[in-house]
């Protein structure tokens, strides 16, 4: 994924993927990842990533299931990717609003949004 963050060929990146053969129950890894590599790579690598995601879900490689999972999995984080990163509340927010979006998950599928994460997802979803 660190290539796809250089290249911005989100296509190839999907291959890779396929190709790859992960099993199912890890897919929801790609996520954790993906959102990890981008919390330092900016706006532009940031929207890549967000294109690859919902390409993979185009794709069926992805389900919302992963994504929940995946989502999980930074909020469960998200106190200490802070200390290296003290905006990262704002970009997983930014994510799960392109998600919701591009309608890869809904938003009460995602039990728990921890408040620091609601408040930039939804004025995303709002357009501020």
């Amino acid at each position: 994924m660190k290539e796809l963050l250089s290249s911005g060929d989100v296509r190839e990146s999907t291959l890779s993927i396929i190709e790859s053969s992960i099993p199912s129950d890890l897919l929801w890894k790609i996520v954790e990842v993906g959102i990890t590599l981008t919390l330092e790579s900016g706006s532009s690598g940031q929207q890549v990533m967000s294109s690859f995601f919902a390409n993979l879900y185009r794709e069926r490689l992805l389900s919302e299931v992963h994504f929940v999972k995946g989502f999980k999995a930074i909020f469960d984080i998200l106190d200490d990717i802070e200390i290296d990163v003290p905006f990262a509340a704002k970009i997983v927010g930014k994510f799960v609003a392109s998600a919701v979006a591009d309608k890869l998950i809904s938003i009460s599928s995602l039990e728990k949004i921890p408040d620091k994460v609601r408040q930039p997802m939804m004025e995303s979803l709002n357009g501020k």
